[in-house]
């Protein structure tokens, strides 16, 4: 896996468009709550609980699986309440 790097992260996106529409999305959805980013406190539990390190560097294929799979439970969620 190759460690986070914005670059990276913004290639692939817009290789998969649909993803980027996602990030757009997430982005948004952290606006409205009024963060543009995730807490650090909340990021460096998260680098923990992923790679045992407080400190780690996120990967980027691990930001693009959260994507997609942040697309997926959208869509399911999205089924159901037409169903």
């Amino acid at each position: 896996m190759r460690r986070l790097g914005l670059g990276e992260i913004m290639g692939e996106l817009f290789r998969r468009p649909l993803l980027l529409i996602e990030a757009m999305r997430t982005y948004f959805a952290m606006r409205r709550r009024r963060r543009l980013t995730p807490s650090r406190a909340y990021l460096r539990w998260r680098a923990f609980t992923a790679y045992g390190e407080q400190n780690a560097a996120f990967e980027s294929d691990d930001v693009i699986d959260f994507l997609e799979w942040r697309r997926r439970h959208r869509r399911t969620r999205a089924r159901r309440r037409t169903s």
